[in-house]
């Protein structure tokens, strides 16, 4: 396990703020983070140098319910002058931004320069129209121009709306229709493993009929630039036409900023909506206090920008005003060593991934993280899925050198961030988390909501805090239901199992959900479902996750057929490929089951935590709501051996 050595305990950030203001424990800072928010609050934006252009009324505001508070209330505040531009101001020649393309391209901008690409930015977006609390879709890979656009929308008060770049045309179209995003910006396309993918032809796929213009970055070179579209503006050329000055928005702290689409157990992705100081203030608080981030630090997660992670290391980072490390492609690509000599190229400081990318990592003989000096990181960092302790240990005794410690880190989209982390004063054994994060009233409580220890139960929260999300966009009551309706108005359920053991430490053991993470990626039933039920051959389908030894989980779909036109085998071959196409090769099922028919209550629900279990040949749920108790044993007999 890790165990602080001397500077973790005296130096790093949460051990001079616990000193600084005489806490004995860190359960002290902890309640009195919760305890007193105007307190917490007032410090955090004290310690972040925030600039509020005008007073706000009230630090948090909770006249419209817990569930919808404000923060900071009537001022003016707007993160891209925070993050950028008062950055380039006292901080001119410092890095903020290190980007390396998968051929060895590298770009660094220092924040002054990075300041002038997001002013310029904001005068194309600009040109082509975009106003204060408009929406626009980024649908983009880990390049400079990521937290380019980010920020220039932002600096014009308009709305961003991050993409997966792995999505296909269906889930790319799906959140330009739902956002009613009036931009998409792709590039021409990127590398990954050497080969191009072609996303400005996805992204065209994605609008057609839409009415949507696509703001295209030369990423890759190669397209005939004479024959386009013309609803396609290449970035270079109106660079050159868009020279009025645009001034940065006079935004309001609770002003939109963000809609990242989530994935959850039904219907389609959820729209998470964040203002300027919610999801960016939030990242930032958790970098300090989990993660000991300087503006001496240089962070790289791998990520993607339509994850939550790819914000949150933008925002975050710029805001301490740190550097923030980006890499385009594969981080085992062209030789399996790719992110061990990044990590040293760069002079990497935080190191952040996923579980999955380690058990991947750990199948490679040839790419031994000890053959690299790896001796600038300082705080390893992983999110997305629960830990097994033989990777866990590899990833600290490998890369770690068995003295950093591993921050897990566990929250989500909604939360804009952790509820549960590990801390660098702790002692931190394998896969656990040491406590929740300051602001964040945390418990796990049983089915009927009482707070319990040494057994699982459900993950809560008991009190608002800033990165909560202002609810889901145009749809505020499937926000109240999805998160108040399991224990009533008063606890958010978040839908993880839980457990806190007799020494205090926190575990996450998987989603009490439907909800399905391949590869810490979530992934709704109902979006795999929706593109299977679609199918003239299928009469109706359950998608569900299985636990994976390198993925975490696996994505699994039972079917029904409509015919028997195509054999089982071909069948099963068309809904993979089309899940491919349409949602991402990334999420492609690990097996397709055609059965006669799938288990049902008498009132018609299809009941898929049976249909896992009876897959994964252990059925332990209720089966006496069952119409059709046979189907199980089909399941049985006809999931592959």
């Amino acid at each position: 396990m890790f165990i602080p050595k001397e500077y973790h305990l005296t130096q790093s950030f949460i051990a001079r703020f616990l000193a600084r203001w005489h806490f004995k424990t860190f359960n002290d800072l902890i309640e009195a983070s919760i305890n007193n928010p105007e307190w917490f609050y007032t410090e955090m934006a004290k310690e972040l140098n925030l600039t509020f252009h005008t007073p706000f009324s009230k630090i948090e505001d909770l006249s419209r319910g817990w569930q919808f508070p404000q923060y900071f209330s009537g001022a003016v505040f707007n993160v891209a002058y925070d993050a950028v531009i008062k950055k380039a101001e006292l901080t001119a020649e410092n890095i903020a931004l290190i980007s390396e393309k998968e051929n060895g391209t590298v770009t660094t901008l220092t924040y002054r320069e990075f300041a002038r690409e997001v002013e310029k930015a904001a005068q194309v977006l600009n040109y082509l129209g975009i106003t204060k609390g408009e929406r626009v879709a980024i649908y983009l890979p880990m390049i400079k121009e990521a937290p380019l656009f980010l920020l220039a929308l932002a600096y014009l008060g308009a709305v961003a709306v991050p993409v997966f770049s792995g999505y296909g045309v269906d889930a790319v179209r799906e959140r330009v229709i739902l956002s009613g995003a009036k931009l998409l910006i792709t590039a021409d396309g990127f590398s990954r493993r050497g080969q191009k993918v072609p996303l400005l032809n996805t992204a065209l796929a994605a609008v057609e009929g839409l009415n949507t213009p696509v703001l295209a970055i030369q990423n890759v070179g190669g397209e005939n630039l004479e024959q386009k579209p013309n609803n396609v503006y290449w970035y270079h050329d109106l660079r050159e036409k868009a020279i009025t000055t645009v001034p940065w928005a006079q935004t309001l702290t609770e002003d939109p900023l963000l809609i990242i689409y989530t994935s959850g157990t039904t219907g389609k992705p959820k729209g998470t909506l964040h203002p300027h100081i919610g999801f960016p203030v939030k990242n930032a608080i958790d970098m300090l206090f989990a993660f000991d981030i300087t503006p001496q630090d240089r962070v790289f997660w791998v990520t993607d920008l339509g994850w939550m992670m790819g914000p949150w290391l933008i925002y975050g980072t710029l805001l301490i005003g740190g550097t923030v490390v980006l890499y385009e492609g594969s981080p085992d690509y062209p030789r399996k060593s790719r992110l061990w000599e990044l990590i040293d190229k760069h002079k990497i400081t935080v190191l952040g991934l996923s579980p999955t990318l380690i058990r991947h990592f750990m199948t490679f003989s040839d790419s031994e993280p000890d053959n690299f000096s790896l001796e600038s990181l300082r705080v390893l960092g992983s999110t997305g899925e629960p830990w097994t302790e033989e990777a866990w240990q590899w990833f600290f005794t490998k890369v770690g050198k068995s003295k950093l410690p591993i921050i897990n880190y566990s929250g989500g989209t909604e939360i804009s961030g952790g509820i549960l982390a590990s801390f660098p004063i702790h002692s931190i054994p394998p896969c656990a988390f040491t406590g929740v994060l300051p602001g964040i009233s945390a418990d796990v409580v049983d089915e009927q909501g009482n707070p319990v220890k040494g057994q699982v139960g459900e993950l809560v929260i008991k009190r608002p805090w800033n990165g909560i999300t202002r609810g889901f966009f145009n749809e505020p009551d499937r926000y109240f239901n999805t998160y108040f309706s399991r224990f009533g108005p008063d606890l958010w359920a978040h839908g993880d199992w839980a457990k806190i053991d007799e020494k205090g430490y926190w575990y996450i053991l998987g989603r009490s959900d439907d909800t399905i993470k391949v590869a810490g990626k979530r992934l709704g039933p109902a979006e795999v479902e929706n593109i299977v039920n679609a199918l003239p051959e299928v009469t109706e389908s359950a998608a569900f996750g299985v636990p994976h030894p390198v993925k975490g989980e696996a994505l699994v779909v039972v079917a029904v057929a409509a015919s028997q036109e195509l054999s089982k085998a071909e069948l099963s071959r068309k809904i993979k490929e089309e899940i491919s196409q349409k949602l991402s090769k990334a999420l492609s099922p690990e097996e397709v089951v055609i059965v006669k028919a799938l288990p049902k209550t008498r009132n018609g629900k299809i009941l898929r935590r049976l249909i896992r279990e009876s897959y994964l040949g252990e059925v332990k749920g209720d089966t006496s709501s069952l119409e059709n108790p046979t189907t199980l044993e089909e399941i049985q007999k006809e999931r592959r051996e």
